[in-house]
């Protein structure tokens, strides 16, 4: 996988989904989620969150009554410190 085809499959990561990306390029839908993943690890591994005073948790529907995903957020920065 060259430098330039993984940028390219970042810039489309904001516009398509994974699965699009996979068909227009002819690639495995796993390859395109394994770069996507690596790009985000790369990213946020070492971020500071800091030490937050107040927190707010939430959860999100991702299919209707099926799948939830817990978020945390820094209430005052109103930061997403956690998905889950």
């Amino acid at each position: 996988m060259t430098r330039r085809l993984v940028r390219y499959i970042l810039e489309l990561c904001k516009i398509m989904t994974i699965k699009e990306i996979a068909g227009h390029l002819g690639l495995d839908w796993k390859t395109v989620k394994e770069i996507h993943n690596e790009s985000l690890a790369n990213r946020y591994a070492n971020e500071d969150i800091g030490c937050p005073a107040l927190l707010a948790i939430d959860e999100i529907a991702v299919k209707k009554g099926h799948r939830y995903l817990t978020v945390i957020i820094n209430w005052e920065t109103g930061r997403v410190l956690y998905v889950w």
